[in-house]
């Protein structure tokens, strides 16, 4: 959507700072993941021991998230020039991304939780209202924020389809 409305420049520079974000979030993915039988034959058999796995998995994932993004954050400057010149503006866009990243880290799981609990219809309609969100979103803060703008449409987008993931 920010090609329809900003220069190849605004592009590349979220561009970057989002491939940061789509390959960090393969992590969770695999983690939890491996977590899924786990989680499936403990919501069958004990209910308890579900739920305690479920959150020592919130607590390892916080264990890298949290790290991530405020050790991303401070480091943010002196990361991206390692991509290339001409990539200084990328700076603030992956920080706000780096938070949608974390965030993702916790969605990641309770997605797959849902998955586990047969929630999967409700999860269907947790993702189509936030795709509606987002775009809408977009429409508005692309034309006046650019990148940033997109930046933080994605950052709230994953925080409001994460709490709602929780939620229910």
């Amino acid at each position: 959507m920010l090609s329809f409305f900003k220069p190849a420049y605004d592009v590349g520079i979220y561009g970057l700072a989002y491939k940061i974000l789509e390959t960090l979030v393969a992590y969770p993915s695999i983690y939890v993941g491996l977590l899924v039988p786990i989680l499936s034959r403990m919501f069958i058999s004990d209910r308890e021991a579900f739920f305690r796995t479920t959150q020592k998995a919130v607590d390892m994932l916080s264990f890298v998230a949290l790290p991530m993004l405020f050790g991303g954050a401070a480091l943010a400057a002196k990361i991206i020039p390692l991509f290339g010149k001409g990539y200084d503006d990328a700076v603030p866009t992956i920080i706000i991304l780096l938070g949608a990243t974390s965030v993702i880290f916790f969605g990641t799981l309770y997605a797959n939780v849902l998955i586990v609990v047969d929630r999967q219809k409700t999860l269907a309609r947790i993702y189509f209202w936030g795709m509606l969100g987002n775009i809408a979103a977009n429409l508005y803060a692309i034309p006046r924020w650019s990148y940033i703008g997109a930046a933080w449409t994605t950052l709230f987008t994953e925080v409001g389809v994460t709490i709602a993931m929780i939620v229910l």
